[in-house]
């Protein structure tokens, strides 16, 4: 079976890559999946997160489209967690091009997808536990889709900080969860 590593690099540390010679397979979500994910985890209130934790949540997460925005164009390639859920067999299709990988596994991935997907759901799910309550605590599973009871304002919110904030960004990526 193949591997898949999954890293998470600091901003300045991603920088330091040189992008003509590495590939970068940029993975992102939903920014406002994200906040509340991020809030949940350090948060055992259930409540919208403060303008002050969207800013400070922010910071980080539209300078890692900076990074990608800087790569060399033939060397980086975007893909949404949000896709990989809906349109798995043509992201990983895409990736393996991009990776110019044979697709050796790709029959036997396709005969097991569903477990592989409720071996990933399950991982999902079980990272991150703690015991403050919440959504991610050990008394109860954790959710994946963080907003579905988040306030509208709030999620306004945090749409309009992005347009704001750095608008090609938002016109280029990030529009489509609006």
């Amino acid at each position: 079976f193949p591997l898949f590593y999954r890293t998470h690099y600091e901003f300045s540390e991603l920088q330091q890559v040189p992008s003509v010679q590495n590939k970068l397979i940029f993975v992102a979500r939903s920014p406002q999946e994200l906040i509340y994910r991020s809030f949940f985890l350090t948060s055992s209130s259930l409540t919208d997160p403060s303008p002050s934790f969207i800013k400070d949540f922010l910071d980080k997460y539209l300078r890692a489209f900076k990074v990608y925005d800087s790569w060399a164009s033939q060397n980086r390639v975007l893909v949404f967690y949000e896709d990989f859920i809906s349109q798995d067999e043509e992201i990983l299709w895409n990736l393996l091009e991009f990776m110019e990988e044979e697709p050796r596994f790709w029959e036997e991935y396709l005969a097991y997808k569903q477990d592989y997907r409720s071996r990933i759901l399950d991982s999902y799910k079980n990272q991150h536990k703690h015991n403050l309550g919440g959504s991610s605590s050990t008394d109860g599973p954790k959710e994946i889709y963080y907003t579905r009871n988040a306030s509208r304002e709030t999620l306004q919110y945090i749409d309009s900080h992005i347009k704001e904030r750095e608008p090609q960004i938002w016109d280029h990526y990030l529009k489509r969860f609006e």
